[in-house]
């Protein structure tokens, strides 16, 4: 089975109103399990969530997104038993550890494409990593030095607490590289909204956000592709990971073993899963 992630995205408010619902009839003997983090993850949580609920009577999970930092802080913090995450390590979940913190075990579930975004009347089919670097650094700053027009280059980046903007930081700007200061810091739906009427702007989002009103650009003439993704060949993909202090609860490590079954992992448009990679 295969659903769109936009798709996904247009239900959340009846997914969450449905698993409230499960929330108030589950037994007072069973221990909700609260799972939070990268957008990315959402939609593919929701449906093990609500499969799950469905194959084992009495049980309660309820899925929130929030993005990877908060899905880091709400398992440090108790709030959340599963943090959904979409980045390896950041920089900035570092100061969040304290000795007392637990250890975390990692399931990676999948991975996605991170795919630079243009316009659509924007000329530019392809860009090198070398070129992206410069470009969200600032290096390059106008479009007519990748053989376009002569404009100011506007540069949308994510928050720096999102997954996959701590892996598009790591990995095409570098250890030596920051992003622009006039870089405009928004969330996902925004960037595709705003590179959508700017014929200026350019952006990164998840290869599942792909919109028909913005132009993926190839990278060192790579196109993202779950295929691509799926073979190494594409250069920018963030793995997807379930994290949970360890040892997890018994309720805990029973949804995060059914969610790691791969023969019941809903395969999500843009989401390349773990066993297919492997």
């Amino acid at each position: 089975m295969v659903i769109s992630h936009r798709a996904f995205q247009a239900t959340a408010v009846a997914c969450v109103s449905l698993i409230a619902c499960f929330c108030t009839a589950a037994s007072a003997g069973e221990r909700a399990v609260h799972v939070r983090g990268t957008e990315v993850l959402v939609p593919m949580a929701q449906y093990m969530a609500e499969t799950y609920m469905r194959d084992h009577p009495g049980s309660t999970i309820v899925v929130n997104g929030g993005g990877t930092f908060k899905g880091y802080k709400s398992l440090l913090d108790g709030t959340a038993d599963i943090a959904m995450v979409s980045s390896s390590e950041q920089e900035n979940v570092n100061n969040l550890f304290s000795k007392d913190s637990p250890h975390l075990a990692k399931t990676v579930v999948g991975y996605t494409a991170i795919v630079p975004v243009v316009h659509p009347n924007n000329p530019l089919q392809n860009i090198s990593l070398e070129q992206l670097r410069d470009v969200f650094s600032g290096s390059i700053k106008n479009w007519k030095q990748l053989g376009g027009q002569d404009a100011a280059i506007v540069i949308l980046i994510g928050p720096p607490t999102d997954g996959l903007t701590a892996t598009w930081k790591q990995r095409v700007l570098g250890e030596f590289h920051s992003f622009s200061p006039k870089g405009v810091v928004t969330g996902a739906d925004d960037r595709v909204r705003l590179v959508a009427r700017d014929t200026h702007a350019i952006s990164f989002i998840s290869f599942g956000d792909l919109h028909a009103r913005v132009k993926s650009l190839s990278i060192d003439s790579r196109k993202p592709s779950a295929d691509a993704v799926r073979d190494g060949s594409y250069p920018l993909s963030a793995p997807l990971v379930l994290l949970t202090a360890s040892p997890a609860p018994p309720q805990t490590q029973h949804f995060l073993n059914y969610f790691s079954t791969p023969n019941k992992r809903l395969r999500v448009s843009g989401i390349v899963t773990a066993e297919t990679r492997d």
